[in-house]
């Protein structure tokens, strides 16, 4: 046999030698890797804030809360004040006229009729009574927010006070988000009211319309308002949301 042959004999009973450890001793497989799923996020906001010094209970829920704290209440400094130095956020809850109001039926209120200088005025007003806010939603509003130059003003003057603007939708027309992005504020809307009825039916209802809504578009904007029966839903219901699904974070966290 020539030297040429007898070296490929050896090479194949070396390749044959190989294949049966490697067989005798499987090499452990590689695993794909898979990033684990993002969980949506959910915003919730406390409104009408201010009248009770009891609704900083909500501040104990072990999540992100924004206190959306009505200006000229009672307690709304004490409020604001607390809620920052618990590593909370705060927002002005601020009155604008509603459909059916003719004139102003509350102190601060911005109507349809105010100028841009008048919208000023009362908005700086009201932030001195609302000290760390870090944005505005409406209170009522269901007229101002449908007109257009109100709303135009309105974003003008939280564009120079580095302010954003979440749209409480308290109608349908609104076009106050629309303004909110012309003018370069940061925005969102309200997707859902938590307690518009306080029965433990219309409540869950409300909570399972928020979680789909929520997992269909990756995050929910809810209000709620600080009624005792709020406070004790939400104390039941958060702890149960497995944190890999579902992660609340402030409204600041979600603006357009």
């Amino acid at each position: 046999m020539s030297r040429p042959l007898l070296g490929g004999a050896c090479l194949l009973i070396l390749s044959l030698i190989a294949s049966i450890a490697l067989a005798q001793y499987p090499q452990p497989l590689t695993q794909p890797f898979s990033e684990a799923p993002t969980p949506v996020k959910i915003a919730l906001v406390i409104d009408d804030v201010g009248h009770h010094l009891r609704h900083q209970e909500f501040l104990d829920l072990a999540i992100p809360i924004t206190l959306a704290i009505l200006p000229g209440s009672p307690h709304a400094t004490k409020l604001a004040t607390t809620a920052h130095q618990a590593g909370h956020q705060v927002m002005l809850h601020l009155p604008m006229q509603a459909q059916g109001q003719q004139t102003a039926t509350e102190a601060g209120m911005l109507s349809a009729s105010d100028s841009l200088a008048h919208i000023e005025l009362l908005l700086d007003y009201a932030l001195q009574q609302v000290p760390h806010a870090q944005g505005v939603n409406n209170h009522q509003g269901s007229y101002l927010t449908e007109q257009k130059q109100s709303m135009a003003w309105l974003m003008q003057a939280l564009k120079q006070r580095q302010l954003y603007f979440l749209d409480s939708r308290t109608s349908a027309a609104t076009v106050a988000e629309q303004q909110a992005l012309a003018h370069g504020v940061p925005t969102i809307r309200r997707h859902v009211f938590l307690d518009n009825q306080l029965q433990q039916v219309a409540l869950e209802q409300a909570w399972q319309g928020l979680l789909e809504l929520a997992q269909q578009q990756s995050q929910a904007v809810v209000i709620a308002h600080p009624h005792p029966e709020t406070l004790a839903f939400l104390k039941a219901k958060i702890p149960l949301l497995p944190t890999e699904s579902f992660q609340f974070v402030y409204v600041s966290e979600l603006l357009n």
